[in-house]
């Protein structure tokens, strides 16, 4: 638990509320003094935490994943085709939900991205430690972000992770605007580091299923990203002709053995 926030802080610049960029100065730390080679980053604060992204853009020695909404704050930031320069190509990776407000994000959108995108890719990486920005402002209730992600979702992400870099993961608090939402959901968090059951999803929260703009979001990381993580790899689709003839084929190929 730690105030202010961090992850909007830039090399000598304070911004969005951030001073000292915290879990940036934590992933140098154990870069120089611990000579750790891959260190995963995973921001699921409403808002893209750019200054964690500045200065880690061109180092393939950190995987940055921030899910996040498109077009909120900070300005021109986040956006899902922003994936790295030079030997970093590939290593920031921009869930940036293209529709964050109408409608809202939900569980449903986050642990699905956590399935088809953080996962595959935090895995290929094989991190040797996790840090979390921690910001609980896509919340519902929160006045700033206003998602509706609840403690479920926040519990879950952290439990999905804590299997990864033989459980080194450490969550750093970050946004947040809604006291009964930062409790709830922060302590889930906590109980869940802790070895707690992960929260699960009340039948409320299950009122809201994932929409098609957030699956065309997650389809469209998947695409940007592929060349860089196999994981990613998906079969090609195929029309009801190709699909036809390859059960023709299997059939033939049954008869034969047969």
């Amino acid at each position: 638990i730690i105030r202010p926030p961090g992850h909007h802080a830039h090399s000598g610049m304070d911004y969005g509320f951030c001073y000292f960029n915290n879990v940036a100065i934590c992933a140098r730390y154990l870069q120089k003094n611990y000579n750790l080679q891959r260190i995963l980053i995973v921001d699921f604060d409403y808002h893209m935490g750019d200054g964690v992204k500045d200065v880690f853009y061109e180092d393939p020695g950190v995987l940055y994943i921030s899910l996040h909404c498109n077009d909120a704050f900070p300005p021109n930031e986040g956006h899902p085709k922003d994936s790295g320069k030079d030997k970093g190509l590939g290593f920031n990776v921009n869930i940036g939900w293209l529709n964050f407000v109408d409608p809202p994000a939900v569980d449903a959108d986050y642990i699905n991205a956590f399935h088809h995108v953080v996962l595959p890719m935090a895995y290929e990486f094989n991190p040797e430690f996790v840090l979390v920005c921690a910001g609980f402002d896509a919340a519902e209730g929160d006045r700033i972000g206003w998602g509706k992600l609840t403690a479920c979702a926040y519990s879950q992400m952290t439990h999905m992770l804590l299997p990864l870099a033989n459980g080194r993961v450490l969550e750093v608090l970050e946004g947040g605007y809604c006291l009964h939402q930062l409790n709830i959901c922060g302590s889930a968090c906590v109980a869940t580091l802790l070895g707690d059951v992960p929260v699960r999803c009340s039948e409320d929260s299950a009122k809201y299923p994932q929409d098609d703009v957030s699956v065309r979001t997650i389809q469209m990381i998947k695409d940007i990203h592929r060349p860089y993580w196999s994981s990613l790899f998906t079969i090609p689709d195929q029309d009801d002709n190709e699909i036809d003839k390859l059960a023709e084929n299997l059939q033939k190929t049954a008869s034969i053995k047969n």
